[in-house]
């Protein structure tokens, strides 16, 4: 029994750190709002359903740790849907990244496995396992990193491309620019002047009008009384 316990402290400890940082984990769940907590069902079936396609063996060590072990399973859930998460949007954005990235998601969460375990049993079978995912993980890094070197030679080069047309063209560049804000400023200088000058017509207007006459003289007596 005491073995059993240990094993099942030793597995849901191995979860944790394959998923992710627990420190991490439990900043998020102090911000967490209760109406959140209950509106988890989505996220817990995402979370399940990315384990079981991708690492099974990992998604059968969570079943038991949800009722033996509730807040390590939903730290453990949360950081396995946020992982499913990225993972998923980087598929539909960086499918070649993706690939790669997959992989060695998976790889490092059975390494992980099997070195906790290896504190269990420690034989040359399972050292034989872990230098074989080391081995892969070591060369799906590289293959990483080859991915981000060409992405951003080709992001060079673009950028290059883009210099050498703006170069090419800097002096007409330049007079369209000098073109473009001098005829605005004279457009904006013209709607003011007109502005001003209906303004000034306006009231000059106002000004040469007819004064009305007195209504209180009769017409015809403004002369002499003879």
């Amino acid at each position: 029994m005491t073995s059993d316990l240990f094993i099942r402290g030793i597995l849901s400890l191995v979860l944790l750190i394959s998923l992710g940082s627990a420190t991490f984990a439990q900043t998020e769940e102090k911000a967490r709002t209760p109406a959140a907590v209950d509106d988890n069902a989505d996220e817990e079936a995402a979370a399940l359903k990315f384990a079981k396609e991708h690492h099974p063996e990992l998604a059968k060590l969570l079943g038991p740790m949800k009722s033996a072990r509730p807040k390590e399973y939903q730290k453990a859930v949360r950081e396995l849907s946020r992982t499913a998460d990225r993972l998923t949007r980087m598929q539909t954005r960086a499918p070649e990244r993706y690939a790669i990235e997959i992989e060695l998601w998976k790889t490092e969460s059975r390494l992980r496995l099997i070195a906790v375990r290896t504190a269990m049993v420690d034989d040359d079978e399972r050292r034989e396992q872990i230098e074989k995912l080391v081995t892969d993980r070591n060369a799906l890094k590289i293959k990483l990193y080859e991915f981000e070197r060409d992405e951003a030679k080709s992001r060079i080069t673009q950028l290059d491309k883009q210099i050498e047309t703006l170069k090419a063209q800097e002096s007409n560049a330049v007079r369209k620019e000098v073109d473009r804000l001098v005829n605005s400023a004279k457009s904006s200088a013209s709607r003011v002047k007109t502005k001003f000058e209906r303004a000034a017509d306006a009231e000059s207007s106002a000004s040469e009008k007819p004064k009305p006459s007195n209504p209180k003289r009769a017409p015809g007596n403004g002369g002499a009384s003879n």
